[in-house]
């Protein structure tokens, strides 16, 4: 009788795929190199997880390498991942640069740098920037496409999954990227009605000659219970030519309001970017919707500039 117990419970667990292995990585290299891999590369419809024995390492990824589900990708020990041109990674569970736990040289800090090609997180997937206490993540995007699909599908947090504590930042370079999330961002707390995980986020843009890709999400989610442990920033950085036109930053494509404001950044506050005053809004109307829930930066009024504009001769004639 208990021989015959045993043999069920077996069936169920095999049927249930308990018997998921952790993958992990053991060298810098390409993602679809067997070398670079303990015991094998993921399989597309593995239940596993993707964890790392070395640090300061840099897995690549510049093809297809098809789209994972029930794989949580955690980047940690100071290693990176970089998404190339001709990249195309989807995930449908969890991908955590700076993953607590996972210390080797004593760091949890990990890094996304993606230049080109396609990450997709799929519903109910999330990208988790800066996971659980002391966790330290960077994801940095200049080109290439960042992709929710499905129903509320790529979730993004930053500096606030699965405990307090975690530091994130996302940040955008330049106007060459395409940042679509099907899902919510959370900045600094992952909750939009208690105090839930707080940590630091920050949200940095790069604006080159006046312009830098927007980030478009669901609806986006700040501080919202004004936490004193959270730390919510926005960072804005430029280099060449000034502004001519306003500049959109996040687009919420969802109906509901920005909850929360990043901290020393309330509504009508100065930015300068290349030399110009710019006013930050919260209640800017950005594509089709008509709603006014999306997060600019304003470009001075005619008069204004034209002003700016005297202003700025006058001390280049003083100085001379």
């Amino acid at each position: 009788m208990k021989m015959k117990c045993f043999i069920v419970l077996l069936v169920c667990l095999m049927a249930s795929g308990t018997f998921a292995a952790t993958l992990n990585i053991i060298g810098s290299g390409n993602w679809t190199d067997p070398a670079i891999w303990s015991p094998s590369m993921p399989t597309a419809a593995g239940a596993d997880e993707v964890k790392e024995t070395v640090d300061n390492i840099t897995v690549v990824v510049n093809t297809n390498v098809g789209t994972y589900t029930n794989l949580k990708i955690d980047i940690a020990r100071g290693n990176t991942l970089s998404i190339q041109a001709n990249a195309y990674m989807g995930n449908n569970k969890e991908i955590r640069p700076g993953d607590a736990g996972m210390s080797g040289s004593g760091t949890d800090v990990g890094y996304i740098v993606q230049t080109g090609g396609t990450l997709n997180i799929g519903n109910p997937g999330k990208l988790m920037i800066g996971y659980k206490a002391g966790g330290d993540g960077t994801y940095t995007i200049s080109g290439g496409s960042l992709t929710g699909s499905g129903v509320g599908g790529g979730r993004m947090y930053v500096g606030c999954s699965s405990a307090d504590g975690s530091t994130g930042k996302f940040k955008v370079v330049g106007d060459d990227a395409l940042i679509s999330l099907g899902g919510e961002l959370y900045i600094a707390n992952d909750s939009s009605t208690a105090s839930g995980n707080t940590g630091n986020g920050t949200i940095e843009f790069n604006v080159v000659d006046g312009s830098v890709s927007k980030i478009q999400a669901l609806k986006t989610i700040i501080d919202s219970q004004n936490e004193e442990a959270a730390i919510a920033t926005l960072l804005v950085n430029s280099t060449g030519d000034a502004p001519i036109d306003d500049i959109l930053l996040i687009e919420n494509t969802g109906t509901s309001s920005v909850l929360g404001v990043f901290d020393g950044a309330a509504e009508g506050a100065i930015f300068n970017v290349s030399g110009v005053n710019m006013t930050l809004t919260y209640l800017y109307v950005a594509g089709t919707d008509l709603v006014a829930n999306d997060i600019a930066l304003l470009i001075p009024e005619p008069a204004t500039l034209a002003l700016l504009s005297l202003g700025l001769l006058a001390i280049r004639r003083n100085k001379k």
